[in-house]
């Protein structure tokens, strides 16, 4: 039987004949990018908290380091129920309160330990542009950055995060 007539008779459903070391390469590449980027999507998923049950962004614009004392007080508290193993937390930070995300601030070292212990801190850029602030002049242990934290709170309460406001 012929190439055409093999090819006519074929299910639909069979792999197609490589033809060629570029094809197959390519095919190859395909399957490896595919891998990786499935990997990236988990890493994503875990980092964000995906994976856990409960998930809770905390949301903060207040400035004041009494009003961060109260947050981190609440944050250990969100710790310290039989939950916390199944339990993500976000702390979205807007306005004023990015001040308190400054190395010499008055709750950085409380702000340091929430992280250590997988507390997500969030920092809205748009916020950090209208105030004259730059990556360099948070702490360094800032997990992550937005452009817009009020976006940032919306797609995770579509992703079924809890809104807290302490």
């Amino acid at each position: 039987m012929n190439r055409s007539a093999r090819g006519a008779e074929s299910n639909e459903h069979e792999a197609p004949v490589v033809r060629g070391r570029r094809t197959l390469v390519a095919a190859a590449s395909t399957v490896v990018l595919g891998g990786l980027l499935a990997g990236c999507a988990g890493v994503q998923a875990a980092a964000s908290g995906q994976d856990r049950k409960y998930r809770a962004i905390v949301h903060v614009t207040d400035g004041e380091p009494d009003k961060w004392t109260r947050v981190i007080g609440y944050v250990r508290g969100l710790e310290s129920t039989a939950e916390r193993a199944d339990l993500a937390v976000a702390v979205v930070v807007q306005g004023l309160a990015l001040d308190m995300l400054k190395a010499d601030s008055p709750v950085a070292k409380a702000v340091g330990e929430a992280i250590g212990r997988g507390v997500e801190v969030v920092a809205c850029e748009y916020s950090m542009k209208v105030r004259n602030l730059t990556r360099a002049q948070l702490t360094p242990s800032v997990v992550s950055f937005v452009p817009f934290g009020g976006i940032e709170i919306i797609r995770r309460q579509n992703a079924g995060w809890a809104y807290l406001r302490p």
